[in-house]
């Protein structure tokens, strides 16, 4: 139990702490006279939006938008268009009239509380959480819909709250008791999509909006999160030199990954999805639009675990980079030869390269 504790603490944090950013800062309402300038050149960016929700065109709204995307007005107008478009897509006007008489009693939360400062608190057990069943049955949309409907819940609370005089600002709470945290129930890797999503989700349509996240129950201790991503960084800074000897025109590069042997217990062991999601974290939000071409050689079925995993986080250009080919080798090395000369290629990719012991000599 204590592992799977664990497992969920690092989850959590690559999940919604990489992805989350700097929400969880107690709310300032106050704002210096360039934000204010900021502040009125958004209203103006939007002027012309219909919003689908009275709390998208709050002045509270704006600003948070604006700090989600450090105070760049196309940027933030471009992430509330987003949320208007979600918004609609999803049919959320009407989330909270739909029949949950089914989902409800299986997955409890509540949203009737609220803390010392009147703020309004979703308050969830996992032990009364079957993802896994739920995932099984086919339901899992359904179980993300329902708690997207409870942090919708507690979003319009706080805004009603705070026009009502109760509160000073618009955020709430989490409190997510881990006890009884299960491998089997709440880890399985069918199950990871409810946390990739949820976070995905919490980050881009509603942000700034919590206060506080307590996880209570959870393993104590400290765990050092970092990767040493030299990989990522060797390629990177090797496509800006190439660019300045004017070996190439742009500063994009490439992966090719070879899936052969692709273990479930080596490579796709509980422990082991952490390393996916964190390394996808960090290509997204460091090295945005750096990849030109992902390829993925020798995907046997199972390889669909990690890009089930991994599919929430990527970036849309990423997605289009990425081609996944199958086990069939002369149907790939036509792919990577249009693409790759022999001398760039290992022995093993059906190349000529041979690669010296220490990483720095190739």
């Amino acid at each position: 139990m204590g592992g799977a504790k664990l497992f969920f603490t690092v989850c959590s944090t690559v999940l919604i702490v990489s992805l989350v950013g700097t929400t969880f800062a107690l709310e300032n309402l106050s704002m210096t006279q360039a934000g204010k300038e900021k502040l009125d050149q958004f209203k103006e960016a939007v002027s012309k939006t219909t919003f689908p929700a009275e709390w998208m065109q709050q002045e509270l709204t704006f600003v948070r938008y604006l700090r989600a995307r450090d105070w760049d007005v196309r940027r933030a107008k471009s992430m509330l268009l987003e949320t208007v478009a979600w918004w609609e897509e999803n049919n959320m006007k009407d989330i909270h009239n739909e029949d949950w008489s089914n989902i409800e009693k299986d997955f409890p939360l509540h949203t009737d509380g609220v803390d010392k400062l009147g703020q309004p608190v979703m308050v969830l057990t996992f032990a009364e959480w079957e993802l896994r069943q739920a995932a099984v049955q086919g339901r899992m949309d359904h179980v993300i819909r329902w708690f997207i409907k409870g942090f919708d819940d507690v979003h319009l609370k706080s805004f009603e709250y705070q026009k009502s005089g109760k509160t000073n600002g618009t955020q709430w709470n989490l409190i997510a008791d881990m006890d009884k945290l299960s491998r089997q129930q709440h880890l399985c890797i069918q199950c990871l999509r409810f946390y990739t999503e949820l976070a995905i989700t919490f980050e881009s349509r509603y942000p700034g909006a919590i206060d506080k996240i307590f996880v209570v129950n959870a393993v104590r201790g400290r765990m050092n999160l970092a990767i040493r991503v030299k990989g990522y960084d060797d390629v990177h800074t090797k496509s800006f030199v190439y660019q300045k000897l004017g070996k190439t025109n742009g500063t994009q590069w490439n992966v090719i990954a070879d899936m052969d042997k692709l273990s479930r217990q080596q490579q796709l062991c509980i422990q082991c999805l952490r390393f996916y999601t964190e390394l996808v974290v960090l290509l997204e939000s460091r090295y945005p639009g750096a990849i030109s071409k992902m390829f993925a050689i020798n995907s046997p079925s199972i390889f669909q675990v990690i890009l089930g995993v991994v599919n929430p986080i990527l970036s849309k250009r990423t997605l289009n980079a990425l081609e996944v080919l199958g086990t069939n080798k002369e149907e790939w090395s036509k792919v990577l030869d249009a693409h790759f000369e022999k001398d760039q290629l290992p022995e093993n990719l059906g190349g000529t390269r041979k690669y010296a012991t220490v990483w720095n000599e190739i």
